[in-house]
């Protein structure tokens, strides 16, 4: 059984915010993904049915896998990032800026892993659900 894995990032602001998710999944065959853009809301939602919905699927999840971009605002990120760890949910974060700038503290903190590599992050991520590779 494959671990289930969040992606987490940017969905409003976002020029694509499932062209990155989708390379992930494509990427792997390690994991199964839950991916939040393909959830059936829209920008009238009830706030409460879409942050309730995210959190049940974090819960649902053995990792959370962050694709950050500094250029991208979100606000909804950082929170499932601290909802993650504060459950004891490996956070793998992938600078898909390259890291161009210093991360946020905050994000810092709650992570477990950040890497500039997709690969790498997801390699780190592997060994976080299967108890293997530490950082």
């Amino acid at each position: 059984m494959r671990p289930t894995i969040y992606l987490a990032g940017p969905i409003r602001l976002a020029d694509d915010p499932t062209g990155w998710r989708a390379t992930v999944r494509q990427s792997t065959r390690e994991f199964d993904f839950i991916d939040p853009t393909t959830r059936d809301i829209d920008a009238d939602s009830p706030a409460g049915e879409v942050v309730e919905g995210d959190l049940e699927l974090i819960n649902d999840a053995e990792g959370l896998f962050v694709g950050w971009h500094d250029d991208v605002p979100s606000c909804g990120t950082p929170m499932e990032v601290i909802h993650a760890a504060r459950h004891d949910i490996p956070v793998v974060i992938w600078r898909r800026d390259a890291g161009e700038r210093t991360l946020s503290p905050w994000l810092r903190y709650h992570a477990d892993v950040i890497r500039e590599q997709r690969d790498a992050a997801l390699w780190q991520l592997h060994g976080r659900v299967s108890g293997g590779v530490e950082a």
